[in-house]
């Protein structure tokens, strides 16, 4: 996916957040992704999924099965 810039660092932000809190103790916790009115919410979203699922599957993290 292009993203612009300020998309890339919000999405690489995101996913190094939700990393980092899945390896604290394995606790759910809630993390919340806020931007503006046409900011590009869910191509962002959508980037940063996809970033997770690849950064889980190649980590020892307990949630990569």
């Amino acid at each position: 996916m292009n993203l612009k810039n300020y998309q890339e660092r919000n999405v690489q932000k995101l996913v190094s957040s939700v990393i980092e809190q899945l390896d604290i103790d394995g606790m759910r916790r809630t993390i919340v992704f806020q931007a503006p009115t046409g900011a590009g919410k869910t191509v962002m979203m959508t980037e940063a999924l996809c970033r997770l699922n690849e950064a889980i599957a190649d980590s020892n993290c307990q949630y990569s099965q």
